[in-house]
């Protein structure tokens, strides 16, 4: 593809997309206007026949010219020829740096700590419940079984295979299920002069120290197992809440 080529594809796609804004604040202003003239309309019947004037005016001060602009911004959002929507759908997971409170406060309770059975529901009225099912945490409203809500807390998330498609080795995986930490089979290469009289090795990650024809030292452990006194072997982080979307 040619430079005239992608400026001509690049033309028409801004042609598209005024043409999709024109049409979408032409449709806001046909809306303010058809409401300014069903009030008037009413008021004019009740004798107040300056209702409309006074629309007007109102609609000139900063305070309705903000009105239309609003209004115009909310027809833009939901218009249906754009593809993307501002609202997630439920049982979305979402990081923030938030307090819950405020989350909860901003978002008129929608959003919970993804805390698996310890999730606080109290916003959400006595209908809404959380199970275990099948050994997963499940939303329930009433009798309506939704969706997994998985406790995210201090986890790391993981993108599932599809299909039988992906990096991770364990198959057959549900959404919102946990899998627990694990460390590769490996071997360490040191020099046997390295290790002291007590069976350690100096400065050398190593684990379980055997001797192998004097050449080699091998190490192995179990999966889970705290290693060399700490609690977790970890990459670099920051620590954020994990969100669910509930309704």
């Amino acid at each position: 593809m040619n430079e005239n080529d992608k400026n001509q594809i690049l033309n028409e796609a801004k042609d598209i997309t005024n043409q999709q804004i024109d049409k979408t604040v032409k449709s806001a202003y046909k809306i303010v206007a058809g409401i300014i003239v069903i009030l008037s309309f009413f008021f004019a019947i009740f004798g107040i026949s300056t209702f409309k004037g006074a629309i007007t005016s109102y609609l000139e001060t900063d305070s309705g010219k903000e009105l239309i602009k609003n209004t115009i911004k909310t027809t833009v959002i939901n218009h249906p020829s754009l593809p993307i929507k501002p609202n997630l759908p439920e049982g979305s997971i979402m990081p923030s740096v938030l307090e819950p409170e405020k989350m909860n406060r901003m978002t008129k309770g929608n959003w919970i700590l993804a805390e698996g059975l310890d999730s606080d529901l109290t916003t959400l009225g006595s209908n809404y419940s959380i199970k275990t099912i099948n050994g997963l945490p499940r939303l329930f409203i009433g009798d309506n079984m939704k969706f997994v809500v998985p406790d995210l807390r201090g986890v790391f998330l993981r993108g599932m295979n599809n299909n039988n498609q992906g990096k991770d080795p364990s198959p057959n995986r549900l959404a919102g299920d946990t899998q627990a930490d694990q460390l590769r089979d490996h071997m360490h290469d040191i020099d046997p002069d390295t290790i002291t009289a007590s069976g350690k090795v100096e400065n050398v990650h190593a684990h379980n120290t055997v001797l192998e024809n004097k050449t080699k030292v091998l190490g192995l452990r179990k999966n889970g197992e705290v290693r060399d006194g700490k609690r977790e072997t970890r990459p670099v982080n920051v620590s954020v809440y994990y969100y669910i979307k509930i309704k």
